[in-house]
């Protein structure tokens, strides 16, 4: 195909569109109370998917869960250390002074430089917030 012919084929799908859209402008201005009436329900609904999502986001627990169109992946789970219950010599070694390194840290007991008894005081789980999916938000554009 063509330029010529690409070129030809994208102005008859721009046409079809702008027949479309002259379409749904002639409906909004003869119908000028389906705004009225759809309007609201569209707030509606966006406020209580807000609502529920921030709901089901926020029940207690770390697990995936799934609650009607909504699910909730499991928290992200992440360990966190406090440098005051930590072994100070562990503190030393290069890399964790600055500020304690979660991922130094999980290096050094995997490679046995470190024991747990050195940082178990001091390591504590820490949950991110975990994504929400469900339906979306209704939006209406209309240009």
């Amino acid at each position: 195909m063509g330029y010529s012919s690409k070129q030809t084929s994208a102005r008859e799908a721009v046409s079809k569109f702008e027949i479309s859209r002259k379409a749904i402008h002639t409906f909004l201005e003869e119908n000028p109370q389906f705004l009225d009436v759809f309007i609201p329900l569209m707030d509606e609904y966006n406020t209580l998917l807000v609502e529920a999502k921030n709901q089901i986001r926020e029940l207690p627990g770390s697990d995936r869960i799934s609650i009607g169109p909504f699910s909730r992946s499991a928290r992200p789970k992440s360990v966190g250390y406090d440098a005051t219950k930590i072994n100070p010599e562990v503190l030393t070694i290069p890399g964790i002074v600055q500020k304690i390194d979660g991922k130094e840290i999980e290096r050094l007991l995997v490679t046995g430089q470190i024991s747990h008894a050195d940082i178990q005081d001091g390591q504590r789980e820490e949950y991110g917030s975990p994504r929400v999916n469900g339906p979306k938000e209704i939006v209406l554009k209309v240009v």
